[in-house]
């Protein structure tokens, strides 16, 4: 699974005492993790613009257009969540021009969004799970579990957001509820083939429904994919543990060539076989450690932080990924950039 480097510690020196110095043989690895996560107040700032992006195009469809705030607010709604029903299309070329605007700006900053609230979402399951792991449940089992419930939970909001849909619109439009059902599940995946007509009454409704089933649908198309990927991990890590320590399985892992492996090796090996990492990754997270490690011992203390008060900060440019070179497939490379 790992090929082509090799665990650093300083100045790109390959070292069997490891990276980040020596942990603790005691040491959980449950502690030594980034926070990654995004600041709570970013997720708040990005929902704001969508909310502002969304009042401005309506404001630019009902003075360019001349539809009226309805109809403008409705139209914003189709092109955020990629509805696009066509029963609001623009007819003059600014019009179409603010579409192009609108549908390649708006709909990005949308993703953006949805993609930092389901980073925060994740974190707070993950939070969750500790805490239920904290109470004694502990295993992959639980973990798969955990996934299982969230499947759960995005499918009965689903049903919920297609049974609300399919409900309003069967009695405000009158449709049969083959036909409402058909316009709810329609609506929420965002196919939006526009063939059923909707009511002033039904426009409004959408304004309010259209983003939170939409949202629904994805959350559960993702906790969908979540529930297999992990399922397939799990299966991973239990052939691996099956197979039990053997010359084959050090030969596999053990990447600095010392005849077994350690700590490091292992995890990383797990790790990049469950793909929640890669090589390019890894070596990245090395270089980006020699850099911050300006004494060279192969830990960061406070005498990096002196240093690093002391030189000029690198920047992003300077950081190079460690890449494999020669023909020794161990042999990694320790690239910063210089300045």
């Amino acid at each position: 699974m790992l090929t082509g480097w090799t665990r650093f510690g300083s100045k790109g020196k390959s070292e069997g005492s490891g990276l980040l110095g020596e942990l603790p043989k005691t040491a959980s690895l449950r502690n030594v993790r980034f926070n990654l996560k995004p600041p709570k107040g970013s997720v708040t700032m990005q929902l704001f613009i969508v909310f502002v992006w969304f009042l401005a195009s309506s404001a630019f469809w009902n003075t360019v257009e001349g539809w009226p705030w309805l109809d403008s607010f409705y139209a914003s709604v189709c092109v955020l969540t990629t509805v696009g029903y066509g029963d609001e299309a623009p007819k003059t070329e600014l019009g179409r021009v603010g579409m192009i605007i609108s549908v390649l700006v708006g709909v990005s900053i949308v993703v953006y969004a949805i993609s930092m609230l389901a980073t925060r979402m994740s974190h707070v399951a993950e939070s969750r799970l500790k805490r239920s792991q904290g109470k004694g449940q502990k295993g992959e089992d639980d973990l798969l579990q955990a996934y299982k419930d969230d499947l759960k939970m995005a499918i009965m909001l689903l049903i919920f957001c297609l049974t609300t849909g399919m409900l309003f619109v069967h009695f405000v439009e009158g449709f049969g509820f083959l036909d409402a059902l058909y316009w709810a599940v329609i609506s929420s995946s965002a196919v939006g083939f526009g063939d059923l007509p909707l009511g002033t009454s039904s426009r409004a409704f959408c304004i309010f429904y259209l983003p939170i089933a939409v949202a629904t649908c994805g959350a559960t198309a993702a906790a969908l994919v979540s529930l297999v990927q992990q399922s397939e991990n799990v299966k991973r890590v239990r052939a691996f543990v099956a197979r039990g320590v053997t010359p084959e399985m050090i030969a596999e892992v053990d990447k600095d060539g010392n005849g077994s492996v350690d700590r490091f090796e292992f995890v990383t090996y797990l790790l990049v076989g469950q793909g929640k990492l890669n090589g390019d990754d890894i070596s990245h997270a090395l270089a980006l450690f020699d850099s911050l490690d300006k004494d060279g011992s192969g830990t960061l203390d406070t005498k990096d932080f002196r240093n690093s008060m002391a030189t000029p900060p690198l920047k992003a440019e300077h950081i190079v990924e460690a890449r494999p070179v020669g023909d020794a497939p161990g042999e990694v490379q320790r690239a910063s950039g210089a300045a």
